[in-house]
């Protein structure tokens, strides 16, 4: 009774675990399999980046056929108040870009609105007195530090650091773009 007692607890203990070698590998096996399906994986999320790259260009094509449609005519590249030449605040002649126009139709209409009103209070730009319109494009104001996700492309390089004036896409006119940075 004892042998057969014996017996069948060390055919309980075999038959219930694995030994050192199935289980190591088992590990190797998942570890291959992971390093098969992270480039895919990473290629997938790629491709879903340039995929929003492309819809925010069609976004902006829309926004401007919209633009016009309602004012008849396209944004201008470039723009701004005249304000007063006493004062850097007063003016951002030439500096306006010509996205801030098309904000609302591209559902950015608060940050349009901040825009225009300005800040009469000085509470957003170190106390200074912003115009409507906002200040020049060089100034320190809290409205201009946070580019719209339309105006980022995932892809690009610095995605998504918002800070700045930093966006991915810019107006040009004829063959040439100015004052573009590279990346």
């Amino acid at each position: 009774m004892v042998t057969r007692f014996a017996e069948t607890m060390r055919h309980r203990r075999t038959a219930s675990g694995f030994t050192l070698v199935e289980l190591l590998v088992v590990i190797a096996i998942i570890g291959i399999l992971i390093a098969l399906l992270l480039p895919a994986v990473q290629a997938a999320r790629e491709a879903a980046r340039r995929s929003q790259c492309t819809n925010n260009l069609k976004q902006l094509g829309l926004a401007l056929q919209n633009y016009h449609d309602v004012i008849k005519v396209f944004p201008p590249r470039k723009g701004g108040s005249n304000g007063c030449s006493a004062n850097a605040w007063c003016s951002n002649r030439g500096r306006k870009s010509g996205f801030i126009p098309i904000l609302p139709y591209i559902e950015q209409n608060p940050l349009y609105e901040r825009i225009r009103a300005g800040d009469p209070t000085g509470a957003t730009s170190g106390g200074n007195v912003v115009p409507p319109d906002g200040p020049a494009g060089w100034q320190a104001w809290s409205v201009w530090n946070d580019a719209p996700d339309a105006l980022l492309c995932p892809s690009d390089n610095g995605y998504p650091d918002k800070r700045g004036r930093y966006n991915s896409y810019a107006f040009c006119i004829g063959d040439q773009v100015e004052s573009i940075r590279d990346s």
